[in-house]
């Protein structure tokens, strides 16, 4: 069971509106098979990350409360079109006190349920929804494998643009550089993008130790994160997150030599100090 890494365009995401692309870390599990009328072949894009973009621009003028129909037990591609006529008849939604109790509890479960939850509370711009996502975030959790956090990755990407609450910003600084920061490294990450979106500068030195981890510049601000060989994800995610601060496109290869990836630090660093 692997991540998937995929690159989402979807129009003004591209540039960073919130969400787009952090659902796109997804576990195997979450990308389980469908019904028998399955995606089109020429689109691998598990249907919670579909669905996630969907939220991120669906118009919002009316309101609704109750949560859609099997949203827990549909399979993958049944989700989706759940969602997508859901939020077709929902415009704002609004959930009510006992729907964000039932996405809070789901949340916890670090499995697909939780991803769904986490897309689901992508749709909700009220200050409930907002507590739920940074309560999750803020308990710290570190998932047993590396699948499983999915679920808080999508959450944190899910607080990108929440300007409603001036303190969310400083919450999610503090879940990547405070005193007690998150211990899972892709839901670090996915705070400190959130955070520099809404300006919060204080990541970007750290986003920058991303980068630099396993390279000759390692030294220059060494890890403060549990070792792992696998930081593919991490360290795109970081890039994509300086090259927007920065104004320009992200030219970081995840596979590129120790050499480019250093090279590309630097120079996200040079573009961000002047």
């Amino acid at each position: 069971m692997h991540r998937l890494e995929l690159q989402v365009t979807h129009g003004s995401h591209r540039r960073g509106a919130p969400c787009a692309l952090a659902a796109a870390i997804l576990m195997g599990a979450c990308a389980a098979r469908g019904e028998p009328a399955a995606e089109p072949a020429d689109d691998p894009t598990p249907p919670e990350i579909r669905a996630l973009v969907a939220a991120t621009s669906a118009p919002h003028a009316a309101g609704r409360s109750d949560l859609p129909a099997g949203w827990d037990t549909l399979s993958p591609f049944g989700f989706e079109r759940a969602i997508a006529a859901w939020s077709e008849a929902a415009g704002a939604v609004v959930f009510t006190t006992e729907s964000l109790a039932t996405l809070s509890t789901a949340l916890a479960g670090q499995d697909r349920r939780a991803v769904r939850a986490a897309v689901l509370l992508a749709y909700c711009r009220t200050p409930g929804a907002t507590r739920v996502l940074l309560e999750r975030l803020e308990q710290r959790a570190e998932a047993p494998s590396r699948p499983m956090d999915a679920g808080d990755v999508v959450a944190a990407a899910a607080l990108a643009g929440r300007a409603g609450d001036s303190r969310v910003p400083e919450r999610l600084e503090a879940l990547v550089v405070g005193e007690r920061p998150h211990p899972d490294l892709e839901v670090r990450v996915e705070c400190a993008r959130s955070a520099l979106l809404a300006g919060r500068e204080a990541v970007i030195p750290w986003l920058l130790s991303v980068l630099r981890a396993m390279t000759h510049d390692e030294a220059l601000a060494p890890p403060d994160w549990t070792p792992t060989q696998t930081l593919a994800w991490a360290k795109t995610r970081a890039a994509e997150a300086l090259s927007l601060r920065a104004g320009v496109e992200c030219a970081f290869r995840p596979d590129g030599s120790v050499a480019h990836q250093a090279a590309e630090a630097r120079r996200l660093e040079g573009l961000l100090a002047r």
